[in-house]
């Protein structure tokens, strides 16, 4: 079990009787080995894609206006560890809750073209330029969605991923009308306090630490996996 400064400690103390519905660890090398290789494989595919996100983002706000070609290579790579660590499934629908410019769920569906993707966000000018880049890149898997995450109504299973969009707890209330199997988010150390505040006789959550040595991006980056239990079915 990995130590997080305080936090991991804090927690635990916070959910002291049910915190054997939390577990730590690190994402693996071999998790962090094969996400590279994905990126390698689309590599001109995905830098086709930061073009158009910097053409785009002089126009409209979809990162902040320093955003570099090679910040947003690191947003990609981040992306792809999350595919590989919650191990993409063939056929299976993924909803990009909070997409903005579309991360993490544009490059999950770029690299996995046999799984389904709903891209959603409520601000219709970035779901508009989410809409040219899947038209330019000929995308049949994925589909954007305009509208509140709270106005999602799904009754098919689906599977929920995010990049530092929601407060965990808010994610969770706003999903009450969608089926949704699991829940997978990129977080800071944000992630912690939100967890300390869930209800734990309904959950399980899997925290996974990003652990790559001499890169600052991913210092105190984590995978937080939300899982429904027997008590909340």
């Amino acid at each position: 079990m990995f130590h997080v400064k305080h936090c991991y400690s804090d927690l635990i103390g916070v959910n002291k009787s049910n915190n054997h519905n939390i577990s730590s660890r690190n994402v693996s090398r071999e998790t962090l080995d094969y996400s590279l290789a994905i990126y390698r494989e689309h590599e001109e595919w995905f830098r086709q894609l930061v073009d158009l996100w910097l053409w785009w983002n002089k126009s409209i706000n979809l990162f902040s206006r320093n955003t570099t070609s090679d910040l947003l290579k690191k947003h990609i790579q981040h992306s792809l560890i999350l595919s590989c660590e919650i191990n993409m499934e063939k056929g299976a629908t993924y909803i990009d809750a909070g997409s903005g410019g579309g991360l993490p769920g544009l490059p999950m569906a770029m690299a996995y073209p046999a799984s389904e993707f709903f891209l959603v966000d409520k601000i219709k000018k970035k779901q508009l330029v989410l809409r040219d880049i899947i038209r330019k890149f000929n995308l049949q898997n994925a589909e954007p969605q305009w509208m509140n995450i709270r106005d999602l109504r799904i009754s098919k299973s689906v599977r929920i991923v995010s990049k530092h969009s929601f407060d965990l707890n808010d994610l969770i209330n706003g999903l009450k009308n969608c089926n949704w199997e699991t829940i997978h988010m990129l977080k800071g150390q944000d992630a912690f306090p939100e967890i300390s505040n869930m209800p734990m006789d309904q959950f399980r959550v899997d925290i996974k630490r990003i652990n790559i040595p001499g890169d600052p991006f991913f210092l105190d980056k984590y995978i937080v996996s939300i899982f429904k239990t027997l008590n909340n079915g």
